[in-house]
């Protein structure tokens, strides 16, 4: 064997080695509270994978556990975000540096293959869904589940789970603001209204206030009102110029019932 061949040999067993040793697994053997207080250590170090990996194997001593489905699905969905900024920072630049070039893939796809972990999405929803099987009233994984709803267009299912974030914890405020956007979302303007005011007592957030109940008043076509709303927001600019763009959008008629 001559020296280059066998250098190339070693180089590839090291590879090799080091390879494994970086991404390998959480060790076996640990019990439930040592793999949870490795999974927090992880996290802190902002090795995502091997918390993961932690908090799975603290799972399977204690498959119940719905601090621990809770703590997983958060980050799975902090990774998810992690990886898509990541994968969309280098997607920018491949298309800054090399505008001419034509894209054979579509966005999603190119994202996934610049290291976008789409799948963390789903996985996180599902030790969402765990959580609340084994503790109905856990507030923060129905939030969750709501706003996947919400995110995906399925207003009516997230009407139903915002309401009952609200019933456990009535002074979260952003489950009113989005439970009102789903509901301004089917035409249900009185009930969007509602929440829309609830928010405002929570936050005293006027700008969010004035521009919220300013499309809901544009979809209930009461001009008073809209004159009223846009003419409070002539002072925020990004506001004003987001109800204006807001009144020229199709609007669905208002369906309360």
């Amino acid at each position: 064997m001559n020296d280059k061949l066998f250098a190339m040999i070693i180089i590839t067993l090291a590879i090799g080695v080091f390879g494994c040793s970086k991404s390998s697994d959480v060790s076996d053997g640990l019990s439930y509270e040592e793999y949870v207080g490795l999974a927090q250590d992880y996290e802190i170090k902002s090795d995502n994978e091997k918390a993961i990996s932690a908090y799975k194997k603290a799972l399977k001593i204690r498959p119940h556990d719905a601090n621990t489905h809770f703590a997983l699905g958060r980050l799975y969905d902090a990774e998810g975000q992690r990886s898509y900024t990541d994968a969309f920072n280098k997607y920018q630049i491949e298309i800054l540096t090399n505008p001419d070039k034509k894209q054979k893939k579509d966005q999603t796809s190119r994202l996934i293959e610049l290291g976008y972990k789409i799948q963390y999405e789903k996985y996180a929803l599902q030790e969402y869904k765990e959580t609340i099987k084994y503790v109905p009233e856990h507030w923060a994984a129905r939030y969750f589940i709501a706003t996947d709803h919400f995110n995906n267009k399925r207003y009516k299912e997230a009407i139903k789970e915002y309401k009952l974030v609200i019933e456990i914890n009535p002074k979260f405020k952003s489950a009113y603001k989005l439970l009102g956007e789903s509901c301004l979302e089917i035409g249900w303007c009185d009930m969007a209204l509602d929440n829309f005011e609830k928010a405002y007592k929570l936050d005293s957030n006027i700008e969010s206030y004035y521009y919220n109940i300013g499309r809901v008043y544009m979809n209930k076509k009461n001009k008073d009102k809209i004159n009223e709303a846009i003419n409070s927001l002539k002072g925020s600019q990004s506001y004003y110029e987001k109800l204006i763009d807001y009144q020229f959008e199709f609007h669905k008629s208002c369906q309360d019932q």
